[in-house]
């Protein structure tokens, strides 16, 4: 008599819902206006002037500088609270005006001190303001910068971004001419320095690419600098399956 033995192994693989999440990038994090201020626009080697930065998350200060370069001036340096910040983006049209952009990651909050030093101490007409934000990406708070230059009624620059960015703009035309901050854009300073410079700042919500503009009085030599400012990364929980293994024997005697 003989003894047969049937055995059947079945393997199932069963995708195990098991709760591991793992934290990836999700879309940018809306990005919120904190607050503005502007120097007192004159013809000096030193700017200073007050700024209050909010208590919000991912915080980023930027300053703005226009100047009328007639000795090669540029900015040496700008601090805030003692801190000091780095040089995004500058543009000069030969030495009738020059722009600056400066950023400062996680500035203090308060109400402190933005102090801004000429090269060689030499006086120049300039206007200067600054922005404050929340929301912004505290790894890589600056996304695309675009310069431009040119001699005309009307100053513009295209800026590519994605959603949940903001573009911050500076701008510098050369003499006293009027400047009318473009459609969809919000205006955060302009003004003019003796009959040197006039200095803008503002901003608009990024969505593809952002056209910054500015009507101008009079024919004239500017520079305008746009900066997208990139969005905080918003963690999204994101579920990892896991794979277990079960076996299920019969077995049938003869």
């Amino acid at each position: 008599m003989f003894r047969k033995v049937s055995l059947i192994l079945v393997a199932v693989a069963a995708m195990a819902a098991t709760a591991l999440f793992m934290a990836s990038r999700g879309e940018a994090a809306g990005i919120a206006f904190d607050a503005g201020s502007a120097c007192t626009p004159g013809n000096s080697a030193n700017f200073t002037w007050s700024h209050t930065v909010g208590s919000g998350n991912d915080r980023l200060l930027v300053v703005g500088l226009s100047l009328a370069p007639r000795q090669n001036q540029k900015v040496q340096s700008v601090s805030f609270n003692g801190q000091p910040l780095s040089q995004v983006a500058f543009r000069n049209n030969s030495n009738e005006s020059r722009a600056e952009v400066w950023q400062l990651i996680a500035p203090a909050s308060g109400t402190h001190n933005i102090v801004a030093t000429m090269t060689s101490a030499t006086a120049a007409e300039t206007v200067c303001g600054a922005t404050s934000w929340t929301g912004v990406d505290q790894a890589d708070p600056i996304g695309s910068v675009i310069e431009a230059k040119g001699t005309s009624n009307q100053a513009s620059v295209n800026v590519p971004t994605t959603s949940g960015d903001v573009v911050q703009d500076v701008l510098a035309v050369s003499g006293d001419v009027t400047a009318t901050v473009g459609s969809g854009q919000t205006s955060h300073w302009n003004g003019v320095a003796g009959t040197g410079v006039r200095g803008a700042g503002s901003d608009e919500p990024g969505s593809g690419t952002v056209t910054m503009s500015w009507d101008l009085g009079a024919s004239a030599k500017w520079v305008l600098i746009g900066v997208a400012l990139n969005g905080g990364a918003t963690p999204t929980d994101t579920p990892a399956a896991t794979a277990s293994a079960t076996a299920t024997a019969t077995a049938t005697l003869t």
